[in-house]
């Protein structure tokens, strides 16, 4: 599996696949093109940085394809979905066409509901 570092995002996407919006900054994604040392950054107004310890915003100087990834639970009673997307960066600054996505698989979500609700029984 390895390590990753995690991403909030500050927009809104549509997703074509499913008839829902998610809101991508309230999501916490993962992806494995950074540092890969369980590090926070965030893009906002097209630009990568990365959260310090005391959450301050550093730039980040990365150029390159960054994928990110995440698997929703809950917005749908049939299915779960694993999205991916990816966006070029130039020197930490976001390209077009922007962020673009890359997969969005869904899963039926009921063997994963009738064993969550089992464990919610065995813990009374």
């Amino acid at each position: 599996m390895g390590m990753f570092d995690y991403l909030c995002v500050d927009r809104m996407i549509p997703f074509p696949h499913i008839d829902v919006e998610v809101d991508l900054y309230a999501e916490v994604w993962q992806t494995k093109e950074l540092s890969n040392g369980l590090s926070r950054y965030l893009l906002k107004d097209d630009l990568l940085r990365q959260k310090g310890s005391l959450d301050d915003l550093e730039p980040v100087d990365y150029t390159g394809e960054l994928t990110f990834y995440t698997f929703l639970t809950d917005i749908s009673d049939e299915f779960d979905y694993w999205i991916e997307f990816s966006a070029n960066f130039i020197n930490g600054k976001l390209q077009s066409p922007g962020i673009q996505l890359f997969e969005c698989r869904s899963i039926s979500n009921f063997d994963r509901r009738r064993i969550e609700e089992e464990f919610r029984k065995k813990l009374g």
